[in-house]
């Protein structure tokens, strides 16, 4: 009997040994994801954009630029202090095309910030260029790291996989 509670002593030893063994492994691996996750968040958006764009967008502004500090609010119509990082791409002679990336402070508005402004490009665009008008009602808006992008191209499904690869 003896016996018996001594091998049932070692064998509960033994296993809880095993169970924090294999708990260590997962904290391991959550550090991994979180590698990954830390090194998705050091791409700015300037990097993001430089990347992605097509070769006819041409025009730029990013972030630290004076001229997209100046222009937050007639792009996005928010106030620059709601941004954290951000920058567009986009088309000249005339095109529709666009990338946004904004990143805000309260993300949860960062939707309806960009659904409105291609409400906004449908109006600019509507008797000006309605030829441009099927890339506008394409248009892609998606979070990704921490980021909400904007598409506004012949072909936005391009443009989003090579953010998602980036990404």
């Amino acid at each position: 009997m003896y016996k018996k509670i001594i091998s049932i002593a070692i064998c509960a030893v033994i296993g809880v040994s095993v169970c924090g063994c294999s708990g260590s492994d997962s904290k391991s691996s959550s550090v991994k994801d979180t590698a990954v996750s830390s090194s998705v968040s050091e791409l700015t958006a300037k990097d993001i954009l430089e990347k992605a764009a097509s070769d006819t967008m041409t025009q730029k502004a990013f972030f630290e630029d004076e001229k997209f500090q100046n222009n937050i609010s007639k792009l996005y119509g928010i106030e620059a202090d709601n941004l954290e990082d951000g920058g567009i791409v986009y088309g000249d002679n005339g095109s529709a095309d666009e990338i946004s990336v904004i990143r805000l402070k309260d993300e949860n508005s960062a939707k309806k910030v960009l659904e409105a402004r291609v409400e906004y490009r449908a109006t600019q665009f509507q008797n000006y260029k309605p030829s441009e008008m099927p890339k506008i009602n394409a248009a892609e808006i998606f979070e990704e790291g921490g980021y909400w992008f904007l598409i506004i191209a012949d072909d936005p499904g391009a443009i989003h996989q090579t953010i998602d690869e980036m990404m």
